[in-house]
């Protein structure tokens, strides 16, 4: 709220609390007397050019840009530069004319100190936008020496009418950028307040995401078609990524097992992941699954030490290669901390969501330590799942018994993102082998060309079995009682069929007494050919 004068200060009007009245920015501008009261708007920025290359997409999607004044939707998967992107469309934007002020919304306050360190970064490889620093409120003003600012969907939700006021400043033109734009849903509070802010006010909107929909609403400033598909302006999905070497190939292991759990009526069931069970029996399957209190630790205690073991084999040629583990809560994550460091001798970092744990009052700092370290493992909840760029993040195990597209995509992204220091550069995700779980991972999969897909290869090892542990528990409540992981099974992202080069690839391993998984090597050998020659020799 602003306060000002009833009568004028300019008529004659005393400055007294009885002359006073409190009204909204946008109200309190437009009922002025004077015309003149914007402040100075700076002339020109010097906005350098990027000159590093972009990607094909980046210059295709910079196309739509220069031809629609329309709000835009750029769908674009984790990894494939939307933040690169952006910088280029708002340089684009201010040297035609279009806009003069830009403001951002993400997400997460860890995500505006990575815009503000992008924007404003000394490298010559991206536009350089003078941005406000990481902390600015809408209560202080955008100077002259700041084009513009970023800030979080909340910081919006409550302070809407200031951000109003900003975009709509006479003499200022203003580009509004939405990063994560799934957030916004037009039914939510940060959405409502996305609309009433930028509805009228902004002179161009750009919405941004890497997953474009969502499961209630539809997403502000989004065009949707008949079956309630958003409709994206450009979209660059995970398949093309992966054929212009943007995003690392996945290898997806989906770990079976069996599992021994009371259901609310007292029965003990003892049920494997390939059974056919309805929507509350398939919940308790899997949260018995990722259960830790078991005598032996059950399915996840196997999980993690195969994932730990493939994890090890990873940083015998990429030493800072990371895992992360997706856990239910925070107490969970305490128990997965608690088992690796029986595993591995070291105590992961935890990463917990402070709306989940109050206790934690600084889970960003937690995870910026860990990207600037070399540790193996980091353990989190409802923190690492968008937007957050640690390229050492090789291995994903997905201990969660959330079971949603969106919240599954924003999870797989965390590996794909490329890594050009690593001689050989794959992803791995461990996953129960729960059959919504797995669809999921398809649909991931059917975005790679058919050229890339390999069929479902199983384990043939001879499936672990277990009789039913005792139960000795009262009736009325869901209780997990044992779980053990069974047969794996791999569908992997970015190969293609060559039984050939496969053997040669086992009989060099067996010779040589090579580390390097033979996956790995496969991909290696299909992105250079003078490999697959040498490979071919054996």
């Amino acid at each position: 709220m602003e306060g000002d004068h009833i009568v004028a200060w300019s008529k004659g009007g005393p400055t007294t609390l009885n002359n006073c009245q409190a009204l909204c920015g946008p109200c309190n501008r437009e009922k002025g007397n004077a015309k003149d009261f914007t402040r100075s708007i700076p002339v020109s920025f010097d906005l350098s050019p990027g000159v590093g290359p972009l990607r094909l997409w980046q210059s295709e999607a910079l196309e739509v840009v220069r031809s629609r004044s329309a709000p835009l939707l750029f769908e674009a998967c984790p990894g494939a530069g939307k933040t690169r992107f952006a910088q280029e469309a708002i340089h684009l934007l201010y040297e035609a004319g279009e806009i003069n002020r830009v403001l951002v919304v993400v997400p997460t306050a860890g995500l505006v100190v990575q815009w503000v360190d992008a924007c404003n970064s000394l490298s010559d490889s991206s536009p350089k936008i003078p941005m406000a620093p990481a902390g600015w409120t809408p209560l202080r003003p955008i100077y002259e020496t700041e084009l513009g600012a970023v800030f979080t969907y909340q910081s919006l939700l409550t302070n809407t009418l200031n951000y109003q006021a900003l975009a709509e400043e006479p003499g200022f033109r203003t580009l509004v950028i939405f990063d994560e734009v799934h957030h916004a849903g037009s039914d939510s509070m940060w959405g409502i307040s996305a609309q009433a802010a930028f509805q009228n006010s902004a002179a161009r909107i750009i919405s941004m995401s890497g997953t474009a929909f969502r499961t209630r609403d539809r997403i502000s400033f989004v065009n949707y078609d008949d079956d309630e598909r958003a409709i994206p302006d450009y979209r660059y999905d995970y398949g093309r990524a992966l054929e212009d070497f943007a995003c690392r190939p996945v290898h997806f292991s989906f770990v079976g097992g069996r599992t021994t759990f009371q259901v609310p009526d007292g029965e003990i069931v003892t049920k494997d992941f390939e059974d056919e069970l309805n929507k509350r029996g398939r919940s308790f399957r899997l949260r018995t699954a990722l259960d830790l209190h078991q005598s032996n630790g059950g399915w996840l205690r196997q999980t993690l030490k195969s994932a730990d073991s493939q994890l090890t084999d990873l940083r015998n040629h990429d030493p800072d290669a990371a895992g992360l583990i997706v856990a239910m809560d925070c107490n969970h994550a305490e128990q997965i901390a608690r088992e690796l460091q029986d595993l591995t001798g070291q105590r992961p970092r935890i990463a917990c969501s402070t709306t989940e744990n109050p206790d934690d009052a600084n889970p960003g700092k937690t995870i910026e330590d860990f990207v600037k370290s070399t540790e193996r493992w980091i353990v989190a909840v409802k923190m690492i799942s968008e937007g957050v760029d640690i390229r050492r993040l090789r291995m994903l195990v997905y201990a969660t018994n959330i079971i949603a597209e969106l919240s599954f995509r924003q999870l797989i992204g965390r590996v794909v993102r490329t890594d050009l220091t690593n001689q050989i550069d794959v992803g791995h995700v461990f996953i129960p082998a729960d059959p919504a779980l797995r669809l999921l991972a398809e649909r991931i999969v059917r975005e790679a060309p058919i050229s890339m897909i390999r069929d479902l290869v199983f384990d043939d090892s001879e499936r672990l079995r277990r009789t039913n542990l005792e139960s000795g528990t009262s009736a009325g409540q869901f209780v997990p009682i044992a779980s053990e992981s069974g047969n794996t099974s791999q569908l992997i992202v970015g190969k293609s069929r060559d039984p050939l080069l496969r053997e040669a690839i086992e009989r060099h391993k067996e010779k040589t007494g090579s580390t390097i998984d033979s996956d790995s090597l496969y991909q290696l050998a299909k992105s250079d050919p003078e490999i697959e020659k040498r490979l071919l020799r054996y």
